[in-house]
């Protein structure tokens, strides 16, 4: 069910990508962001956070400062000091986080158009993964296989699939 498989990226760049299958044609999906990935009603993180929630909007940005004692003790007595730097920041959605239950089109839903099957592909370092949350499903056809050896970070979570 869950298997890592070599994918190409379905955002029109021809790159390789080794995501976790966690949908398959047919599969209801809800992603509950942060904790949780429910596929046809089974909670697959068990809870687990991790997933981040990105909504495509401005964010308000991070101040950043030298931090020396004169500094500290000014900002302590006026904080609106002006010792800071304002860095803007932006936080771009995934399509398919914190959304409502979703089916993963299968060739013969009569609402597919394209006659093919889709599969939802998730990374392991789900904060930081461009997957599908991002592109969308998988095509049939994009998937190259299943993923022997993953080379780095060689550690109890990764090495020879089994």
């Amino acid at each position: 069910r869950q298997l890592d498989i070599p994918t190409r990226s379905s955002i029109g760049e021809d790159k390789y990508y080794i995501k976790r299958l966690v949908g398959e044609p047919g599969d209801e999906m809800e992603i509950r962001v942060p904790d949780s990935i429910f596929t046809n009603g089974t909670d697959l993180r068990g809870g687990t956070p991790g997933i981040l929630y990105r909504n495509a909007k401005p964010i308000e940005g991070v101040d950043a400062f030298r931090m020396n004692r004169e500094r500290v003790e000014n900002l302590a007595q006026n904080p609106q000091a002006e010792n800071t730097t304002k860095y803007p920041g932006y936080r771009a959605d995934g399509l398919l986080s914190n959304k409502s239950p979703l089916r993963v089109p299968r060739k013969t839903d009569p609402t597919n158009p394209t006659g093919q099957n889709f599969y939802l592909a998730m990374g392991d370092n789900s904060p930081n993964s461009l997957d599908g949350r991002m592109w969308g499903f998988v095509p049939e056809q994009q998937i190259v296989g299943r993923a022997l050896f993953v080379y780095y970070p060689f550690t109890k979570h990764w090495g020879l699939s089994k």
